[in-house]
C-alpha cells in the first residue's frame, strides 16, 4: 500500500514540475519577444524557477518518501492487520494453463510458456468467450457446492471437457446420470472407450463384477494381490456397513465370506465366484446341520479357505452364535437380493486396467434414493486405484494414460479404503482426484476429523462455489485472510463549533466474510484458493454456454446381464466342481472346438436355457466367442427363453 502511495506522490509532484516549467517557458519566449513584460517579478526569479524546479518534485516527495523507506516512530503499519489481497490474472496466467478458443492463439502461446502446462486438461480455474484457464499439473481439487448450486455447469462438465480435449481416462461419479446425458456424446466423438456402470438402473448399464480383477490376479498367481482386494471387498461389504455391538457380526460374517469366496477361487469354479454365487452356496451348504463345517472340512489343510471358515467356527459354538452370523451375513448382502443388481454384477465387461492403458470414460451412475447401492460405487473407485497402481508399477511408475477421478457428490459416499494414502501417492502415478462435497462437515462425519482435514490438507486447488454450512463459510473465509483497513472517527464540541478530533485507527477487514461467502456471491463467480498463491474471485462461464452442438446425446447400453440366472438354479453347477471335465468344460471344449458347432450344446440335457445363456455370455465375455457366433445364436434363445 506505502509502495501505490509513493507513486501515486511521484506522478503528481511530476505534473506539478513539468506545468511550473511550461508556465515559466512561456513567459520567457514572450518576454523575450517583447509581448511580455515583467515589472514586479525580479528576472533572476523567473530565471530560478526555471532552473530549480525540481525543488519542488522534492518538496513534494518527502513525505511518501519518508513513509516509505523510514520507519518513523509511532506510524502505523498498513499491514498490522492482514495484507491479504486478491490475486492478479497475471498470477493465474502464471501458474496455470491458458486455452484459447482460437487454436492459432494456442499455437502462439506454447511457444513461451514460462511453465510446465503447455498441455494437459485438468480442473477449470476460470473461464470466458474467449477461452479457460486449467490446473493442468497433478494436483488434487475439492470443490464446494450445494445441491443445485451450478458444480456440474461451472465445474464438473467443463473439466470433464477438458480431459477429453487432451485424451485422458476418466472415471466420473454421476448422479442420476446428468453428466452422461451431457458429455457421452463427446467422448465419443474422441475416440474414446466408454462404459457405464449403472446403480440407478442396473439394466441399462455395463456387467461390473467386483470379483473378476480378483480371479484374473488369481488365475495370473498373483495371490497376494487378488486376496488383498477380496478382504477390502468383504470390508467393504460386512464391517464398514456395521457399528456398534454389530461391529464383532459384521466383521465374523466377513471371514465367512472371505472362506466362501477363496473356497471358489481355489476349486477353480470361476465362473460362479459372485456375490449371488457365493450367497447361494451359502445357502445350499447351510441347508444341513453341518453342511458348512463338512464343506470346509473336505478341503486340504493348507487352504487358505479352510483356514479363514476356522475362525467362524471358532466363534459359532453356540447355535445362537452361529444364527446371529447368519443373520448379518444375509443383512448386509440384502442389496444383492435385487434381481437385477445380482445380474449386472454376475459377469463384467469393464477392464479396469485398461483404463489406464487408453484413453476411456466410465461413467458411474449414483443413484439419489438408493444410498445401498453407494458401497459399491466406493469398492469401484478403491479397485481402480488398486489395480492401476500395479499397471503404474508395471509401466516404470507412471500410467501411460493419466487418469482422473471426478466424484460428483464424494461427501455422500461411503468411506473409501485408504482415502489419505491415495491422494498422497496418486500423483506420482498420474492419478488425479476432484472431490466435490457440500461442505466440511461431511468428511469429517465420514472419515472422522484427522483423516478429513489430512484429505482437505492434499487437494492443491479449492474451488469454493456456495455453501449451507457455516462453519465451512468460516473456514474458508479464514483462508482467504483479511486486510487492514484504516477507521477514521471525529468528534464535534457544541461549545466549539470550529473546533473537531479526528481519530484514525487500524482495523481487520476480512476479504470475504462467512455472511458474503453463503449469500453474496454473484452469479457464476468463484472463490479459487490455491497454494502458495493469493486467492481469486472468478468468474466461469456456464457449459450450456460453451455446448458444442455438434454432438449427438448417445443412450445408455443395454445390459447383456439381463437374461442371466445369476443364482445359478441348475444344483449341479452350484455344487458338483469334483471333476475337471465338468459341465462348464463341456460348454467351453463344444464352442471352442468349432464356433459353428454351438447347436451341439443343446444336446446336454442337464442344463437350462437360462444357465446355458449364463455361461456363454461368460465366455463371450472373455473373447472364446466370435461375435459372429454370437449373433447367430440369439434367434436360438429368443425362441427358448
Amino acid at each position: 500500500m506505502r509502495f501505490v502511495t509513493f507513486i501515486k506522490y511521484a506522478l503528481f509532484g511530476v505534473l506539478i514540475s513539468v506545468l511550473i516549467t511550461m508556465v515559466v517557458q512561456v513567459g520567457l519566449y514572450l518576454f523575450e519577444h517583447g509581448l511580455f513584460s515583467f515589472t514586479d517579478i525580479d528576472m533572476n526569479q523567473i530565471v530560478w524557477w526555471n532552473n530549480y524546479s525540481w525543488i519542488i518534485f522534492g518538496v513534494i516527495m518527502l513525505k511518501p518518501f519518508v513513509e516509505l523507506f523510514i520507519s518513523v516512530k509511532g506510524y502505523s503499519d498498513h499491514h498490522s492487520h492482514g495484507s491479504a489481497r486478491w490475486g492478479y490474472r497475471i498470477e493465474l496466467f502464471l501458474t496455470s494453463r491458458y486455452v484459447a478458443n482460437v487454436q492459432l492463439i494456442n499455437s502462439l502461446l506454447s511457444s513461451f510458456v514460462p511453465r510446465d502446462q503447455k498441455s494437459g486438461g485438468g480442473l477449470v480455474l476460470k473461464s470466458n468467450i474467449f477461452g479457460q484457464y486449467v490446473d493442468a499439473d497433478d494436483n488434487h481439487a475439492t470443490v464446494i457446492a450445494t445441491t443445485g448450486g451450478g458444480k456440474s455447469q461451472l465445474v464438473a462438465i467443463p473439466t470433464a471437457k477438458s480431459i477429453a480435449d487432451n485424451g485422458e481416462s476418466v472415471i466420473i461419479g454421476d448422479v442420476k446420470g446428468e453428466i452422461y446425458d451431457e458429455m457421452a456424446g463427446y467422448f465419443k466423438s474422441k475416440g474414446y472407450a466408454i462404459k457405464v456402470l449403472n446403480l440407478y438402473d442396473p439394466r441399462r448399464s455395463d456387467s461390473y463384477n467386483p470379483m473378476a480383477q480378483i480371479i484374473k490376479d488369481y488365475q495370473a498367481g498373483r495371490v497376494s494381490e487378488a486376496t488383498t482386494l477380496l478382504k477390502s471387498f468383504t470390508h467393504t461389504l460386512h464391517v464398514s456397513t456395521s457399528s456398534g455391538d454389530d461391529k464383532i457380526w459384521g466383521k465374523l460374517s466377513k471371514q465367512l465370506h472371505d472362506a466362501l469366496f477363496l473356497a471358489l477361487l481355489e476349486t477353480g469354479k470361476y465362473e460362479q465366484v459372485t456375490v449371488a454365487g457365493t450367497m447361494n452356496l451359502k445357502n445350499r451348504l447351510s441347508d444341513t446341520e453341518n453342511g458348512l463345517d463338512d464343506f470346509f472340512s473336505s478341503l486340504p489343510t493348507s487352504s487358505d479357505a479352510r483356514r479363514s471358515y476356522s475362525a467362524v467356527k471358532e466363534a459359532a459354538q453356540s447355535p445362537k452364535t452361529r444364527s446371529s452370523i447368519m443373520i448379518n451375513f444375509d443383512a448386509n448382502l440384502d442389496i444383492f437380493n435385487d434381481r437385477l443388481l445380482a445380474q449386472m454384477t454376475s459377469i463384467n465387461t469393464i477392464d479396469i486396467e485398461s483404463i489406464g492403458k487408453e484413453k476411456t470414460a466410465v461413467f458411474v451412475i449414483i443413484p439419489d434414493a438408493e444410498t445401498s447401492r453407494h458401497e459399491l460405487v466406493s469398492f469401484f473407485i478403491h479397485q481402480v486405484y488398486y489395480t492401476l497402481v500395479n499397471v503404474a508399477v508395471a509401466n516404470g511408475g507412471r500410467l501411460p494414460v493419466r487418469t482422473n477421478f471426478l466424484l460428483d457428490e464424494f461427501g455422500n459416499l461411503p468411506k473409501i479404503p485408504e482415502m489419505k494414502g491415495k491422494l498422497g501417492v496418486s500423483r506420482s502415478r498420474g492419478m488425479r482426484f476432484y472431490l466435490f462435497i457440500q461442505s466440511f462437515s461431511q468428511l469429517y462425519e465420514i472419515y472422522g476429523d484427522h483423516v478429513a482435514k489430512s484429505i482437505l490438507d492434499m487437494t492443491n486447488d479449492t474451488i469454493y462455489i456456495g455453501t449451507n454450512g457455516l462453519e465451512t463459510a468460516e473456514n474458508i473465509s479464514k483462508r482467504i485472510g483479511s486486510k487492514t483497513m484504516k477507521v477514521q472517527s471525529r468528534s464535534f464540541s457544541p461549545w466549539a463549533i470550529l473546533q473537531s478530533n479526528r481519530n484514525e485507527s487500524n482495523h481487520a477487514r476480512a476479504l470475504l466474510s462467512a455472511d458474503e461467502l453463503m449469500n453474496r456471491l454473484k452469479p457464476n463467480r468463484i472463490v479459487l484458493l490455491r497454494s502458495k498463491t493469493p486467492p481469486q474471485y472468478l468468474k466461469l462461464r456456464p457449459w450450456w454456454k460453451q455446448k458444442p452442438k455438434n454432438i449427438e446425446p448417445m443412450e445408455l447400453p443395454y445390459g447383456t446381464h439381463t437374461s442371466l440366472d445369476p443364482f445359478f438354479t441348475e444344483e449341479k453347477v452350484i455344487v458338483q466342481s469334483k471333476s475337471t471335465n465338468g459341465l462348464m468344460q463341456q460348454v467351453e471344449r463344444l464352442l471352442t472346438e468349432d464356433e459353428y458347432s454351438y447347436i451341439k450344446v443343446f444336446e446336454l440335457e442337464e442344463i437350462e436355457a437360462k444357465t446355458l445363456y449364463h455361461h456363454i455370455m461368460h465366455f463371450a465375455t472373455k473373447g472364446a466367442i466370435s461375435e459372429q457366433s454370437i449373433e447367430a445364436i440369439m434367434p436360438l434363445f429368443q425362441s427358448i427363453l
